[in-house]
C-alpha cells in the first residue's frame, strides 16, 4: 500500500527519485582518536595538513600470487621475483589513471609532494581550508594522549571517477604516521643509522629491507643476507 501511495504521489507531482550521490566516502580513513568525546572544534583554516592518495593495483591477484610464489622453497619461481621496472609494468596503477588522481589534486591549490615510481600513492600537502574543499572532511582538533592532532570528523569523500582507481585515502595529523624506529642498541627516540654492510657478523637490524648486510656460512648458498626489520618503538 505505501508503495502505491508513493507512485502515485511521484505521478501527481511529476518529481523524481533524487539522484545519487556522485560521491564515494571513505569511512576507513577517519582515525580511531578522532572522537567527539576529544574532539576540540574544527581546525584553523590555514593549518598546513600532509594526505595521501593510495592507488589500486591493476592485477591485485596476480600479485598477491608473485609475491607467495617467490617466498615459498617449493615453488619454481622462489627466490625469481620481477625487476622493480617489470613489477611495474605488470602491476602498479597505469600512467593514465595516476596523472587523472594527480589531476583532481592540482586544481584545488593542493601541492603535489610524493610520486613514486610505483605510482601506488601520490602525496600531497595544503591548507585545512584546501582539504575541507577537496575532499568534505571537516578537520577538526583532536586530544590525543596529551597532544593535539588535526583530524576528519567525516569520512572523506571523492567523486566516483577518482574513487574508481582509490583505495585508500588519508587526510590527517596522524601521531603514528611517522614513528621512530627502534634498534637493538639505542634508546627509545633513536634515529635510523646509516651503515653499509658489514665486514663481520653483527646483531644489528634495518630499518628497511636491505639497508644493513650480515654474512652467513656459505652453506646457506649465499654468504650474505639483509639484516631483520628493528621495529618501531612503542609510541
Amino acid at each position: 500500500m505505501a508503495c502505491a501511495v508513493g507512485m502515485g504521489a511521484l505521478g501527481a507531482t511529476g518529481a523524481t527519485a533524487a539522484p545519487v550521490s556522485p560521491d564515494t566516502p571513505y569511512p576507513g580513513s577517519v582515525p580511531s582518536w578522532a572522537q567527539p568525546s576529544n574532539d576540540q572544534g574544527a581546525a584553523a583554516a590555514d593549518t598546513s595538513v600532509e594526505g595521501e592518495l593510495f592507488l589500486s593495483l591493476r592485477n591485485q591477484d596476480g600479485a598477491k600470487a608473485l609475491a607467495e610464489a617467490v617466498s615459498n622453497p617449493r615453488s619454481s619461481k622462489y627466490q625469481r621475483p620481477l625487476s622493480p621496472a617489470q613489477w611495474i609494468a605488470r602491476y602498479s596503477p597505469s600512467k593514465a589513471d595516476y596523472d587523472s588522481t594527480v589531476s583532481f589534486l592540482t586544481p584545488k591549490g593542493l601541492t603535489i609532494t610524493g610520486t613514486p615510481d610505483s605510482r601506488q600513492y601520490v602525496v600531497f600537502r595544503g591548507t585545512a581550508a584546501q582539504v575541507n574543499a577537496a575532499f568534505g572532511a571537516q578537520l577538526h582538533k583532536y586530544d590525543f594522549k596529551g597532544t593535539t592532532l588535526v583530524g576528519p570528523s567525516k569520512a572523506p569523500q571523492l567523486p566516483k571517477a577518482v574513487a574508481a582507481h582509490v583505495v585508500g585515502v588519508t587526510v590527517d595529523q596522524g601521531a603514528a604516521k611517522h614513528p621512530n624506529y627502534a634498534t637493538p642498541d639505542a634508546g627509545q627516540n633513536a634515529a635510523p643509522r646509516a651503515r653499509t654492510a658489514p665486514a663481520a657478523p653483527t646483531a644489528d637490524c634495518s630499518n628497511y629491507f636491505g639497508q644493513n648486510s650480515d654474512t652467513v656460512p656459505t652453506a646457506y648458498g649465499k654468504t650474505s643476507y639483509p639484516t631483520f626489520i628493528c621495529g618501531y618503538t612503542p609510541s
